[in-house]
């Protein structure tokens, strides 16, 4: 059986909304920091993607509900959400960290290996979606998405081409 805690300002939605990649006008590959915010908590409403998300928590406090599983933030981990789970993330003031995104048409518009999602543990509900990482193993994983941001204010034709090889990079390490 699984619950879902709601705060006093939050409702659950009648149906649970799917937010598109492409419809926020975002390439379908993104990679940004994500800092703090001025209020005291912000609370997502419970939604799916239709696209791969990877979050990087550096601080702070907050819950991440994951597929009706609710879990605390931590720093140095990975949370890990595939197209179609449902997720909300509540976090407190002072959560930050990075977050990628991408879809799997990304991957194979660009060349990249599509068999990497499907034998990607974490993304095919073989392990749990949350991986705690010693401290350098995850600051390794931070530069690459700084670079990985770097990459995307570039105008280069190979832009998409080496964003793939990002992304195989920090699933394969």
């Amino acid at each position: 059986m699984y619950y879902i805690y709601l705060s006093a300002d939050q409702k659950m939605p009648q149906s649970i909304p799917v937010h598109n990649l492409v419809s926020t006008g975002a390439s379908l590959c993104t990679a940004r920091q994500f800092t703090s915010f001025a209020g005291a908590v912000d609370n997502e409403e419970a939604h799916r993607h239709n696209y791969y998300e990877i979050l990087f928590f550096t601080g702070g406090n907050g819950k991440h509900m994951i597929d009706f599983e609710t879990h605390a933030l931590q720093s140095t981990t990975l949370h890990f959400i595939s197209p179609g789970q449902v997720h909300a993330l509540n976090r407190e003031r002072g959560v930050d960290g990075y977050v990628v995104n991408f879809t799997k048409e990304f991957l194979i518009v660009h060349g990249g290996d599509v068999s990497v999602l499907n034998d990607f543990p974490a993304f095919n509900k073989i392990v749990f979606p949350i991986l705690k990482t010693a401290p350098n193993d995850f600051e390794d994983l931070v530069n690459l998405v700084k670079q990985m941001s770097l990459e995307l204010a570039k105008t280069s034709p190979l832009k998409e081409a080496v964003l793939v090889a990002y992304i195989n990079l920090l699933l394969t390490k």
